[in-house]
């Protein structure tokens, strides 16, 4: 855990003393540009052939990245006049590089955590779980409600067949009823 945590903070050092650079090599910036938290698809997990499709793709993206950064620097007003908006400018490109960040970190976290944690417990659980003894007296507790469970399965069933009936009497009576009065 002390190493994990050790490399994370370092990891997050890098990538907060230079995040042009992070966002220059990220693989999905243009899901990011002009898209809001409110306007994001939720993501599935892809096929083989729709990922091997998809790497050429990113590979060559990932250069036009810092065209888009371009952009972006280019969108902030250089005049006097206009030091507001400069200034809101300024402060959307930060938000959309700490979302861009926070999104691309949280990915590797959630894989990471996957692959070392998750998985390894998965594959060990159903042996763990083949392993568990009940106690007598939590055997005896579990038979009990069982007997009980079943009595009242029985009684429920015994209540719907005679509620089928009494329901097939009166629609006979009703059926009845009605051709009696035409």
């Amino acid at each position: 855990m002390e190493h994990f945590t050790e490399l994370f903070a370092n990891v997050l050092d890098s990538i907060f003393a230079n995040p042009w650079a992070f966002l220059k090599r990220a693989s999905s910036f243009t899901d990011y540009v002009g898209a809001d938290d409110h306007n994001k698809i939720e993501a599935c997990l892809p096929s083989f052939e729709d990922t091997k499709a998809r790497i050429p793709a990113e590979l060559e993206q990932r250069s036009g990245n810092e065209t888009f950064l371009a952009q972006w620097i280019a969108q902030v007003p250089q005049e006097q006049h206009l030091i507001d908006e400069a200034v809101d400018r300024v402060q959307m490109l930060v938000l959309k590089t700490h979302a861009i960040i926070r999104s691309q970190v949280s990915d590797q976290i959630e894989l990471y955590s996957d692959s070392f944690f998750k998985l390894p417990m998965m594959r060990r659980l159903p042996d763990d779980m083949g392993n568990i003894v009940l106690q007598d007296s939590h055997k005896k507790t579990c038979v009990a409600m069982r007997e009980k469970l079943k009595s009242d399965h029985e009684l429920v069933c015994t209540a719907t067949k005679d509620l089928g009936a009494v329901i097939e009497k009166l629609q006979t009576f009703a059926i009845k009823n009605v051709s009696i009065r035409e």
